[in-house]
């Protein structure tokens, strides 16, 4: 039959922002936090997953809750899908959207208004040996040729072809900041990618280095 301790669903607001995600149930008696990987961890055993793309949730209760009471999730989503509206001066049009290109950790975005910037992802965390499935969270930080900024992270849920080759498949979304050059004017950079072909190439020297080379 149905096991009682094991609870699953879809979240329905899209992407969520990992480290977000609290599951209450019994009235406080389970209570389970999201570690930014993907995972949800409490106390005696209680476990479960996430996916901040999908919005699959799966909760395991050490010990069933009682009857009727309600599982409470809640959590925070990206809603938009352009970079704010400030506008610095000088520069009649806001910004609407942003294109990304990655080889390895190196960045180079382009905006509507035509800015490029530069720069890399400084860490990543999850997802490191290329053959396990999981959520990656990777840092960037990218400079404008105005000097404008946008630092943020990349959150993603990579998935293994199978094999110990390390290609597989990585879903992305991007959530950072944007700030121009005099600190004038800032907004949110968020926005969401298809689903890319990866490489996954573990660093030998141990340091914090994005392990994602693109290949489309």
């Amino acid at each position: 039959g149905l096991d009682s301790r094991v609870f699953a669903g879809n979240l329905s607001h899209l992407p969520i922002v990992a480290g977000s995600v609290s599951v209450n149930a019994g009235g406080g008696v389970f209570v389970l936090n999201d570690d930014g990987n993907g995972n949800l961890t409490g106390a005696d055993g209680n476990s479960g997953t996430v996916n901040y793309i999908s919005g699959f949730i799966r909760v395991e209760f050490s010990t069933s809750p009682d009857a009727g009471q309600a599982v409470d999730v809640t959590y925070t989503y990206i809603a938009g899908g352009s970079v704010g509206s400030g506008v610095e001066p000088g520069s009649p049009e806001a910004i609407y959207t942003i294109s990304v290109d990655q080889t390895g950790n190196k960045l180079a975005f382009r905006d509507s208004n035509n800015m490029t910037y530069s720069g890399e992802i400084t860490s990543v965390s999850g997802g490191s040996d290329g053959v396990v499935a999981g959520a990656v969270v990777a840092n960037f930080n990218v400079t404008g040729g105005d000097g404008s900024k946008i630092s943020g992270v990349f959150q993603g849920q990579y998935t293994p072809a199978g094999g110990t080759s390390g290609a597989g498949t990585l879903d992305r979304v991007m959530n950072g900041t944007y700030i121009s050059a005099s600190g004038s004017s800032t907004g949110d950079a968020v926005g969401t990618a298809g689903t890319i072909n990866v490489i996954v190439t573990p660093p030998d020297t141990g340091e914090d280095e994005d392990p994602f080379a693109d290949t489309q």
